[in-house]
This record gives C-alpha cells, structure tokens and sequence, in this order.
C-alpha cells in the first residue's frame, strides 16, 4: 500500500469539494424579493444588517444567487448567500426551503440559468416597453437610459435610474443595436482598467474559496487533533491587475485549490481584455 504524506487527505478533500461548490455554471441564478424590506438579512461580516446596509437592497432588486444552501460561520444557522452590485449578503433561512421573513415577502421568484448582462445602453429612435413587476407596463422615451442586468427567456431584467431606481422587464428582440440603441458602459477594452464589476464578482467568488476552506480547516483539525493553519486566499488589486495569493500552505498543497478557483476567474473574466495567469498558490489577472 502506498504511503500517502501527512494532509493529503486534506487536500485530497479540498480539491473534491471545490470542484462541486465551485465549478462554472452555464448560466446565473437570480432571486427577486418585493418586500425584501421583511427578510433576515445579514451583511458581509455576518452581522445583521443595518438600515445603510438595507439601502443596497430595494424592492425587487435581482439578487444573484452565489449559494442557495449555506451555513452562517456558526455553523448551525442556514442560509442563502446572494450578491447586489458588488456586496454580499446572507438571507437567513427557516431551513433548507424557506427564506426567514417576518410577514408576507410578497412577490418571491427565483429565476435560473439566466444570462448575466450589466451593461448601461441607451434608447435611441424609439421608445421601448418597461414592464415592472409590480405595476402597469409604460414607455421609456428615446434618450432614456437603461441598465440590462440579466436576460431571461425572451425578456431582459433592466433597471431605469433615479432617485428611486425601478426595475422590470423589457423586450430587445426586435431592436438593433446602433439603430434603436447604443451601449454607454463596454466591456473592458485594452488599455482599460479593471472594472467594478469584475473585481467585485472575482472578490465574491474568493470569498465563498476562503468560507471553503474554513469550514474543511476545521472539520480536519478536529478530526486529526491537530492544530493546521486555515488557508486563505488574498486579494491586492492595482489600477490593471487583481492578484490572487493563497497564504497559510506551500504552493505544491495549493495546486488543486488553484485549479477549481483559476476556472471560476477565467470565466468571469471571458470576452474582456483581460487574462488570467497563475501558479500554486497564486492567480493573477492583467491586460491581454
């Protein structure tokens, strides 16, 4: 029988379970609150969320789903973790079904293997249909902007700014890009640097990396008695690079972390100007 070296099991573990959390999927889950005003919701620092923290969370803001079945760090209490323009949230859960609400949440929709948009267009010649979910459809005029967050069948999940931003359906099947509307925000191009959204999808991809890690950490230690440091990957970004480190290992342990996370950053990072590189222990991307 051949001799394994102390921690392969670990590691062993940690590759298996990144390939089952953390693997691509064709497309994005979106969930979509009316009063989400009513939910259990904690932030990024599992702390309750505060009314500021509440301001990033208006009614049916689509909530792109990053876990539909998680633990807070207390390891007892269920929840859901989503992401809104950029931040992280847990919406704590009565169990593996149902969202923790106080009174009635109102219109409540997950929408699965959407096509994940974010680009700001504007109207061009003619006016276009916006279908809120919870009124009357109107005419959004020429000029007017629009943000696409993701599409779904046939119908495209947008947001109009304002004061107070409204968000609904719209239809561009029968639109031509340049002759009825035109993009304002592109995606990133050579000489551009990394943009938010890029940053902030790779951090919340990091971050459900290192909740990986803690959670199996632990679980070996106490299974072994013995005392490894936790692993954890760290994040420095620079106006045209995002470098990834993972600390508290040597880079010949790292080797399957970084495979499984290097999979899920190609993917956000696709169709940019932007590339991945990496090594155990170390991913990094920068211009093409």
């Amino acid at each position: 029988m051949t001799n394994r070296a102390p921690g392969y099991a670990f590691w062993t573990t940690i590759a298996l379970v990144f390939l089952t959390t953390l693997q691509s999927k064709a497309g994005v889950d979106f969930l979509i609150v009316e009063h989400v005003d009513r939910l259990k919701i904690y932030n990024k620092y599992q702390q309750e969320a505060s009314a500021k923290d509440r301001q990033a969370l208006p009614p049916f803001a689509p909530m792109k789903i990053l876990k539909t079945n998680d633990m807070l760090g207390d390891g007892f209490t269920p929840c859901m973790q989503v992401e809104i323009e950029g931040q992280v949230f847990y919406l704590l859960k009565e169990n593996e079904a149902a969202l923790s609400h106080g009174s009635s949440l109102g219109f409540l929709k997950t929408f699965r293997n959407a096509t994940l948009l974010l680009d700001t267009l504007r109207l061009l010649n003619r006016s276009v249909t916006f279908s809120p979910i919870n009124s009357s459809a109107r005419q959004l005029p020429a000029n007017e902007k629009v943000l696409r967050v993701f599409r779904h069948g046939n119908a495209t999940y947008c947001r109009v700014p304002g004061s107070q931003p409204e968000y609904g359906w719209i239809s561009f099947r029968s639109f031509k890009k340049g002759r009825d509307w035109d993009e304002i925000t592109k995606p990133v191009s050579a000489g551009a640097s990394l943009n938010s959204s890029v940053i902030s999808r790779v951090r919340a991809r990091v971050q459900e990396a290192n909740r990986v890690l803690v959670h199996l950490s632990v679980f070996f230690n106490r299974q072994t008695s013995q005392e490894r440091p936790i692993p954890r990957w760290d994040i420095e970004t620079t106006k045209k690079t995002l470098l990834c480190t993972l600390r508290g290992t040597t880079a010949g342990k790292s080797e399957e972390s970084t495979f499984y996370l290097v999979n899920d950053i190609e993917n956000i990072v696709l169709g940019s100007a932007f590339h991945v590189t990496h090594v155990p222990g170390r991913i990094e991307i920068r211009q093409k």
